[in-house]
C-alpha cells in the first residue's frame, strides 16, 4: 500500500479528555506510533497543539459523538 500522508494524527474527543494518536514515518522508513491523552482546558489544548507541531503532523482527523461546533474546553 502506498503512503499518502507520512505524518498524521487522529483525535478522539471525549467530555473530559482528548486522546491523540499519531503515526510518523521516520527517515529510515520505519513507522512510529505514539498515543497521548490531553485534558480539555485551554492550556491542555495548547499542549496538544505543541505536541502535534513537535512531531511535524501534516494532517489531523477528529472523531466525536458530540456536537462539533462547541469548543472542547
Amino acid at each position: 500500500m502506498q503512503t499518502i500522508v507520512k505524518n498524521c494524527a487522529g483525535i478522539d474527543v471525549h467530555k473530559m479528555m482528548v486522546m491523540v494518536a499519531i503515526r510518523k514515518e521516520m527517515p529510515d522508513g520505519n513507522i512510529q506510533t505514539l498515543t497521548r491523552e490531553f485534558g480539555t482546558f485551554r492550556k491542555d489544548r495548547e499542549l496538544m497543539c505543541q505536541f502535534l507541531k513537535q512531531h511535524q503532523i501534516d494532517l489531523v482527523v477528529m472523531e466525536s459523538t458530540g456536537v462539533y461546533w462547541k469548543s472542547i474546553g
